[in-house]
């Protein structure tokens, strides 16, 4: 939807790392999501600035909310310290460990409010329903998103530029394939 990689509300990246693959959103208004996926499992960690949870609400001074971390596997400790994810800047995590399947949280108590970290907003769009992306996408972009073309992606169909086309006009394939040279696990 957004050709130029700084300008991008939602990215991904498959060659983030050795064995890592990042996706983000970053709305522009101070909040943000880092997803990293590597061999030991799977770290969310997110930021609502204006949550209760956030490092600067509540007079906590800058620190993070108690438990954000708590029980983190060592597998994935190096997402958690990675510096482009703003280790500190944080009201939630969740995590997915291979050695030990499920989704975890280290908070126990969380402050008060309907979504105090700000996860449920946060995490919505990623419910797998093609229709609430091309929704959002159309009020964000200030244009019509097609549903099917959303639909496509959503179904990991091939990029074509019929495809590429019907989702931005101003797209052009050759420039997705480009980017998307470095995806290591084929076409």
């Amino acid at each position: 939807m957004s050709p130029d990689w700084q300008f991008r509300y939602y990215s991904f990246d498959g060659a983030w790392g050795a064995d890592a693959m990042m996706a983000s959103m970053r709305n522009g208004s101070g909040d943000d999501l880092f997803i990293a996926f590597g061999e030991g499992g799977v770290l969310i960690k997110g930021f609502g600035h204006e949550m209760p949870m956030a490092p600067h609400a509540l007079g906590r001074d800058g620190e993070v909310w108690p438990g954000i971390y708590d029980g983190l596997p060592e597998a994935l400790r190096g997402f958690q310290n990675e510096p482009a994810f703003s280790p500190e800047s944080v009201t939630f995590c969740i995590w997915w460990d291979v050695a030990r399947p499920g989704w975890r949280v280290g908070v126990r108590e969380f402050a008060q409010g309907d979504d105090p970290d700000g996860s449920e907003e946060l995490l919505a769009i990623y419910d797998g329903k093609p229709d609430k992306y091309a929704t959002w996408a159309s009020d964000y972009y200030e244009r019509e998103v097609a549903v099917d073309g959303v639909a496509a992606i959503y179904r990991h169909e091939p990029l074509t530029e019929q495809l590429v086309l019907q989702l931005n006009a101003d797209a052009a394939l050759g420039a997705l394939l480009e980017e998307s040279a470095d995806w290591p696990y084929g076409e």
